[in-house]
This record gives structure tokens, sequence and C-alpha cells, in this order.
């Protein structure tokens, strides 16, 4: 709850949040303490490069636009994943990942 509430009042300093190792893809929103009606940050949760079981390895790619004066945002993000299946039954050892589309393509 206390870390919610730090994010909640620096909201205009935390662009985002990054985390990872939890064997998938995905994000969390943070809302303001009064109303949660108002997004106020969000946490990037990375894949994790181990494997996991049922699970691919897989990492996330930012891209970060910083162009513009004081203000800085993710403005796309990349996961890609070694498909295991594929490496261990088709290619015998060659490299092959599955990348997932942009943040901005689907939402």
């Amino acid at each position: 709850m206390f870390f919610h509430l730090v994010c909640c009042r620096y909201e205009s300093t935390i662009v985002a949040q990054f985390f990872g190792h939890t064997h998938k893809d995905h994000f969390e929103l943070f809302y303001d303490d009064k109303s949660f009606k108002r997004p106020t940050s969000i946490a990037y949760i990375g894949p994790s490069v181990t494997t996991y079981a049922g699970l691919n390895p897989g990492y996330r790619i930012y891209t970060v636009d910083g162009l513009h004066e004081n203000t800085t945002w993710v403005s796309e993000t990349t996961a890609l994943f070694a498909n295991l299946f594929v490496l261990n039954r088709i290619c015998h050892g060659c490299s092959a990942t599955d990348s997932e589309l942009g943040a901005y393509l689907m939402y």
C-alpha cells in the first residue's frame, strides 16, 4: 500500500516502472488514491530469460521518447520469446524467436 501512495504522490516524476522475472510478459496500472479512476503510473513487467513449465524464455525491448523538453515516456515495447518447441524439435539448435506486436499496435 505504501508503494502505491509513493507512486501516486510522485506521478509527475515517475514516468514508468520496470520489473522482471515473472516468467510472463504483462503490465500493471496504478490509479490515483482518491477515486481510483485516473491512471497515474504503469509497471512494465518483462518476461524471464529462464524457462519455466510451459513458458518460453524471453525479454522485452523498450523504446523511450526523450526528445521533448522536460518529458520522457515509453513510446513502444516489443517482447521477444525463444520458441523452444521449434528449437528443440525442428531446428535442432538454430535460433528462432517469436516477436509480439508493439504496445502501441495492441492498445
